[in-house]
């Protein structure tokens, strides 16, 4: 009887995180089309979709938490939304990330960037290893990082030599 009560959360969850996934690759290139745009701002870009995204996870944090009533409509908003945006930004640091370290070659940032990303999702996906570890752990983690992201963004100095070399 356990396991037929969770069947239909896990099928929800499942359907949660593909429609942020669809989203987030729809909104990649509708986000990067716009900015494309608006040449030269992509720091004030990822700063505008990481705000939000970092309110509904907060929120989502608060439901889990008992701070806030939990109902289905707020889990699908606090997870494809966000996870929209998030999957949604990575056009984007790319491409401030080789704007950033030009003149280094952009296949020498892309990896180091792709690999970084990798292994951070490995090192959190890996905890679960841990005997006893729970996951609601998982839920400040998200919330932590998010908010660490904005900080780091606002100290990044933003350089465009390589798109005025490509004007030219």
């Amino acid at each position: 009887m356990g396991m037929e009560q969770k069947q239909p959360y896990k099928k929800t969850a499942g359907w949660m995180g593909f429609y942020a996934l669809v989203g987030g690759c729809l909104a990649g290139f509708v986000i990067s089309r716009i900015a494309d745009t608006f040449r030269g701002k992509l720091k004030l870009f990822l700063i505008l979709m990481f705000l939000p995204t970092s309110a509904f996870f907060v929120w989502f944090l608060m439901m889990f938490e008992g701070y806030v009533d939990r109902n289905m409509a707020s889990l699908y908003i606090t997870v494809v939304l966000p996870g929209c945006l998030v999957f949604g930004t990575h056009p984007l640091f790319f491409e401030l990330a080789c704007e950033v370290t030009y003149p280094t070659g952009e296949s020498v940032t892309t990896f180091i960037m792709t690999l970084a990303q990798y292994l951070t999702g490995a090192s959190f996906l890996g905890i679960l290893i841990i005997p006893g570890i729970g996951v609601s752990w998982m839920n400040w983690l998200v919330v932590a990082c998010t908010a660490a992201t904005l900080g780091l963004l606002l100290l990044v100095r933003e350089d465009y030599h390589r798109m005025k070399i490509d004007d030219t």
